[in-house]
């Protein structure tokens, strides 16, 4: 999702982290501005911000896969969402 406002986009990235399993989260430093990670055995799951976006995704695998992935997104958002 999009958010012009920079409190607003700050609040959503905490709520989906709080939302996430966190017993485990840990930030990823390549992705995005601000990233968390939680790898959980069969369910990873990342949620980061890159300018106006907030993304998150939970896919089935393993955590370098969705780093991986993650990765690749924000890569081609970038110039999309920082516009």
């Amino acid at each position: 999702m999009l958010y012009d406002n920079e409190d607003v986009r700050k609040n959503v990235y905490e709520t989906v982290l709080d939302n996430m399993i966190r017993e485990d989260s840990r930030p990823e430093p390549d992705i995005g501005e601000q990233s968390a990670i939680v790898s959980s055995d069969e369910l990873p799951e990342i949620v980061f911000i890159r300018c106006r976006a907030v993304v998150h995704i939970r896919m089935y695998g393993i955590a370098e896969d969705i780093v991986y992935y993650a990765k690749r997104l924000d890569s081609r958002i970038t110039p999309i969402v920082c516009a």
